[in-house]
């Protein structure tokens, strides 16, 4: 639809119908709404306007997308997976004086996002049990993590199994397993790009 604006009563207008403006007989006037000052007979929103219009919209819609990209947080590669969790696995057997072997070959497992790195290194080994367990789980806490640790007692000597679960918001997560005759710690690194089969190209 064309529009054009006309003077009246109150300041300029601007017309809204399809026809001509006119005072005659036989001219019709528009229905007008009122606008801002333009000169009589000139075209009140141009094609130029709504350009204009057009590319702040596109403009503010991609500072907005932007700045949404630049709130979420990029996952971690998986060689810094890797580390982290090899690294915490190291600190977490410095808590327990047992002969531990060499870092273990990581099992793979699939995740939501990708795929994580699951590390387990297991001691047959006499040892306090219970007081590896309260050493271990106090390590952790101060790592940061939460600790959900259980005692199950078969009745037995080397049956009383200590055990518990640790995790936090980010990094390795943990978890054990000991009695009087083993020792087990278990580390799962967080979710990184990849899947379960590319360990096998």
């Amino acid at each position: 639809m064309a529009k054009n604006n006309t003077s009246g009563a109150g300041g300029d207008w601007i017309a809204t119908s399809g026809d001509s403006i006119g005072t005659g007989p036989d001219r019709s006037r528009r229905q007008c709404v009122p606008i801002g000052r333009c000169g009589e007979g000139d075209a009140v929103v141009m094609k130029k306007d709504a350009s204009r219009v057009a590319s702040l919209l596109a403009g503010l819609l991609v500072v907005g997308l932007s700045a949404c990209a630049e709130e979420g947080t990029s996952m971690p590669s998986a060689a810094d997976v890797q580390r982290d969790a090899v690294q915490f696995l190291s600190r977490s057997e410095q808590v327990v004086n047992v002969p531990w072997k060499d870092i273990p070959e990581p099992i793979l497992e699939q995740c939501d996002d990708g795929v994580r790195f699951v590390y387990s290194a297991v001691v047959t080994v006499d040892n306090d049990a219970k007081a590896n367990a309260a050493e271990l789980a106090m390590f952790w806490r101060s790592e940061g993590l939460s600790v959900s640790p259980s005692v199950t007692d078969f009745g037995s000597r080397g049956n009383t199994i200590y055990a518990a679960t640790a995790h936090r918001d980010s990094g390795p997560r943990a978890a054990y397993q000991l009695s009087v005759i083993s020792v087990a710690i278990e580390i799962t690194s967080e979710c990184a790009p990849g899947a379960v089969d590319d360990d096998d190209e």
